[in-house]
């Protein structure tokens, strides 16, 4: 089947095609009116040594110069917690209620965690977002506390990034709406082949019971006979002539 044929066949099922096209078409309207607009905050926060850790080599004095080794199990601990039941339960009690994900920030070889929050309204997104990062730190806190470390030897977050003005994410909204356009569209679609296929064996089938009937098929749309049909020989009594006797 080429792409006329292809048209034909919508054309002719344009009572199909039409309906559920334009169902799409208000189905993805109202998505888009009535799905309120997503904004992402993130915030990025970096474990660094304690102060007495950082005095020795090759450190000396200078936190930043180790971020690596040991911090990176540290950092890996502390994102399996705020990931964990408890933290969001406790996070929800501060008023964080909103989706939020704790992970290693990307193209980053250090202990360094990104932060992000999802919601709808955006400033308490936001807030949401400094709300989560001051949490990480004293869950940090909290681990080292209950391991029984010394304050001396506590590693310590960092800001490296703040909260971020939340963003929209049009972009899953978009996603979503052109999903319900395409399904509107393969169902038109679909629907017309379907009907276009059933209303074909109807007729071939009809086709071929006229022709075992010795009728003459009905026309088709286009005015042409669907099968050929031989009319019966002539007899001669049409002509008014008997069939016995010869003519004179």
């Amino acid at each position: 089947m080429n792409i006329g044929e292809i048209g034909a066949v919508l054309r002719r099922r344009w009572y199909v095609m039409a309906p559920l096209t334009l169902c799409g078409v208000l189905a993805g309207a109202q998505l888009y009116q009535s799905v309120p607009v997503s904004y992402q905050s993130q915030s990025s926060v970096a474990l660094l040594d304690s102060a007495a850790v950082a005095q020795l080599a090759p450190a000396f004095g200078n936190p930043i110069a180790n971020a690596g080794g040991s911090l990176v199990v540290t950092a890996d601990v502390l994102i399996r917690t705020l990931s964990g039941a408890d933290a969001a339960r406790d996070l929800h009690g501060l008023g964080v209620t909103d989706p939020y994900t704790v992970g290693f920030a990307a193209n980053a070889s250090g202990p360094m965690l990104t932060l992000t929050v999802t919601g709808t309204n955006r400033a308490k997104v936001l807030k949401e977002t400094s709300l989560l990062t001051d949490f990480a730190g004293e869950q940090l806190n909290a681990l080292q506390a209950a391991a029984k470390v010394q304050p001396a030897y506590f590693v310590q977050t960092a800001p490296v990034v703040l909260p971020q003005t939340p963003k929209p994410q049009l972009k899953t909204r978009y996603q979503q709406v052109l999903a319900v356009l395409i399904a509107g569209l393969v169902a038109g679609f679909t629907a017309s082949f379907v009907l276009e296929s059933m209303l074909a064996g109807r007729r071939r089938r009809r086709e071929a019971a006229e022709a075992a009937a010795g009728r003459p098929p009905r026309a088709c749309a286009g005015g042409r006979a669907t099968a050929s049909w031989t009319p019966p020989p002539c007899s001669p009594a049409i002509w008014g002539w008997p069939s016995s006797s010869p003519r004179t």
